[in-house]
């Protein structure tokens, strides 16, 4: 017996119209590092286009400017915030030198990427203001309508797209060339009543889809919306012509089983086109399945759903679908495999919860109601089970339950933590109850907000540790300088300045006197002195002598010429003498003058010097100032995981709205089948005061299970 519309409604929501085969747009799944909207500026402007493939261009340039050089750094460091501070510092500085308008596009470029549309479409306008190279007048208006775009504010990226030199970017950019194609014609398909008209401004404007690669997957995706707005409420045999066509096209990308992959083609490419390609592939086939149950074409349903991948993220779902078009071709057996199959799995997906009614009701329809009252016993056991399990869920809902479902609790706010090229966080693992939630644009960017948040605590915590690492070096300082400052000013004890002074004093003193009175003997040099030290002795030895002895009146004659010499002597380099001791003393007393202002200086110095205490009271004014970011950010943090915890529980409540009515249907129809098999007498009441199959229906009903 063919299961009837009403139940394939109740299966599955998609099938009944086309509000739920919505337009795709490009997944662009990146491994490793996220591709951040606005990279591709950031790579444009510095050169650095044959990263990603775009053929040979010019290699890059020796930063100009020390500051925009730290700037790059920190990027390719894959520290944006830093990278975004730099910058702001080196504005305050009187801005980069040498690189043109290149650092206001970095910014812009940046700023997209932490989604500050508004702070990024302010930096784009004001630099098209200034006279720019046509490539970066390409680039920044580009970039603007792309902003306008992500606002939905069509006309306005429309505008701005207008005025992109179509021509040069063709040969400055194919790939771009292609993306704002796809991008206008996405904008075109928004309004089918008027979808004429829209592809004519596109032609006019210098573009057409028909520039687009026959193979290229934003074509792919173009003919893939096609087919979606070609679906009415009358016929949907245009849509399923587009369809079967795109499938089949999108077969050929596979070869041996491989799908073909531009990370292969190009080693530097950061595109899984195969990821991309098989998963259009599967959504295309089960499009186009659900539109032949849809139509009632059950075998070319069947047929379609079977060559969807099994490994793919929409297998389930065709599983599902597979197993309405077997029963309507009463191939039961299939049918019933496909549901344990799928009512073995987890069961929170809004269309896998219809799994255990839709295989209670396919015994019903199969005319066997004990079957079909144990899979409705079964079923309202698994929905009250399933609805225990996620109220108490909810109640116990936290950001880090969430974090944890999602698997990302270890790495949120790392580098570690992988984006899609449209900022979408890429969860390695999930639980099946946060599936659905997870395609939601709003889910998805509370979680990037959540996740910048934490990358900006963990950019606190850095500058934290680096605070700390000053203040452990400014203490390192003070304790070096104060035990200087002990041993010097033991040392200046050691060294008597008093009595050093005071034998200065008398040295001058005496000088002067011998100035003043002329004292040729006083000054005389060190030559004149081992002299006269040898008169003084010449003359004791003589005193000596007795007055008879022979030669003492030769010796005392030949001492007063000596003594005769040396006066004359004496008083010939008087002058020469008295200038050369004035001279050293003049030395001395500079030499006095200076260490006593060194001995003074460094009896006045004191522990904490003027530049110690600028570089303390910065570390204190920084440390200052992180404390109130941290509060701020500490603050937005609990908002931003109140906003993504909220949607959860949003999500939870809707679901267990769902679960309720599956449950309260489950219940009916157990109900239902119960008063109509105890009125045949097929079931009887136990002792335990359960229905209970009599012995010989138990029999048949177990020999037909089997």
């Amino acid at each position: 017996m063919k299961i009837s519309l009403k139940l394939i409604n109740l299966a599955l929501l998609s099938l009944s119209g086309k509000s739920d085969l919505k337009l795709l747009k490009p997944l662009v799944l990146i491994k490793g590092k996220p591709i951040i909207l606005g990279i591709s500026l950031i790579a444009a402007c510095l050169n650095v286009h044959a990263a990603f493939g775009f053929g040979d261009q010019e290699k890059p340039n020796r930063a100009k400017d020390l500051a925009y050089g730290a700037v790059l750094y920190e990027y390719y460091q894959g520290n944006a915030f830093e990278a975004l501070s730099l910058l702001n510092v080196a504005k305050e500085k009187g801005g980069i030198k040498g690189h043109g308008d290149h650092p206001g596009l970095v910014e812009g470029g940046l700023l997209l990427s932490y989604g500050m549309t508004q702070e990024a479409k302010a930096i784009f306008e004001n630099l098209l203001k200034h006279k720019l190279s046509v490539q970066d007048q390409n680039l920044a208006w580009f970039y603007l309508g792309k902003v306008f775009y992500l606002e939905q504010n069509y006309p306005e990226a429309l505008d701005s797209f207008d005025k992109i030199n179509v021509r040069f970017l063709s040969e400055q950019d194919q790939e771009k060339l292609y993306e704002l194609v796809y991008i206008k014609s996405q904008i075109a398909s928004f309004d089918y009543a008027d979808a004429a008209s829209s592809q004519v401004k596109i032609r006019s404007s210098g573009v057409s889809i028909n520039s687009l690669p026959y193979n290229h997957v934003f074509s792919y995706y173009l003919r893939y919306n096609f087919a979606v707005s070609l679906i009415n409420e009358s016929t949907n045999q245009d849509a399923i012509a587009s369809l079967k066509k795109l499938s089949s096209a999108l077969s050929l990308e596979r070869e041996d089983g491989q799908w073909r992959n531009k990370k292969a083609e190009n080693p530097n490419s950061r595109i899984d086109l195969a990821m991309e390609l098989k998963a259009l592939y599967n959504q295309s086939l089960l499009s186009l399945g659900q539109l032949y149950l849809q139509n009632d074409q059950n075998e070319l349903a069947f047929d379609t759903l079977k060559q969807v991948d099994k490994g793919s993220v929409f297998s389930d779902q065709a599983l599902f679908t597979y197993a309405i078009a077997a029963s309507n071709l009463k191939r039961y057996e299939l049918a019933l495999a496909a549901l344990n199959t799928l009512n073995e799995q987890t069961l929170f997906n809004p269309w896998q919860q219809q799994t255990p009614y839709a295989l209670a009701y396919l015994y019903e329809q199969l005319n066997e109601p004990v079957l079909a009252l144990e899979a409705y016993r079964a079923a309202v056991a698994q929905y009250e089970k399933l609805q225990g399990n996620l109220e108490q869920e909810r109640q116990s809902l936290s950001e880090n339950m969430l974090l944890e479902a999602l698997n990302i609790k270890t790495i949120i706010g790392s580098e570690d933590l992988a984006k899609d090229a449209y900022g979408r966080v890429l969860t390695p693992k999930q639980r099946f109850s946060f599936s659905k939630l997870l395609t939601t644009e709003a889910f998805q960017r509370q979680l990037s907000e959540l996740h910048e948040l934490y990358l900006l605590k963990n950019s606190m915590h850095r500058w934290a540790s680096q605070l700390d690492s000053f203040e452990d070096m400014l203490d390192t300082r003070l304790l070096s300088r104060q035990q200087k400052l002990q041993a010097t000013k033991s040392e200046l004890a050691l060294q008597e300045v008093d009595q050093w002074t005071e034998k200065e004093q008398r040295f001058k003193q005496e000088i002067d006197k011998a100035l003043a009175n002329d004292d040729a003997y006083f000054f005389m040099s060190d030559e004149q002195i081992a002299y006269f030290k040898r008169l003084q002795k010449t003359q004791e030895r003589l005193t000596t002598f007795p007055d008879d002895h022979k030669k003492k009146s030769e010796y005392q004659a030949r001492f007063k010429r000596a003594k005769a010499y040396f006066d004359w002597w004496v008083h010939e380099e008087f002058t020469v003498n008295r200038w050369r001791t004035v001279k050293e003393l003049k030395e001395l007393q500079a030499e006095m003058t200076l260490f006593r202002k060194q001995h003074q200086l460094l009896d006045a110095e004191k522990d904490l010097d003027d530049t110690h205490l600028k570089f303390v009271g910065r570390v204190n004014s920084g440390k200052g100032r992180l404390n109130y970011l941290n509060e701020s950010l500490d603050e937005r943090l609990a908002q931003s995981s109140q906003k993504l915890v909220a949607q959860v529980d949003a999500a939870m409540l809707k679901q267990l709205d769902e679960i309720g009515r599956y449950l309260l249907a489950s219940r009916e129809a157990l109900a239902r089948v119960s008063d109509k098999l105890l009125v045949e007498g097929k079931i009887r009441y136990s002792d335990q005061n359960e229905l209970a199959p009599e012995p010989q229906e138990q029999s048949q009903a177990v020999e037909g299970e089997q």
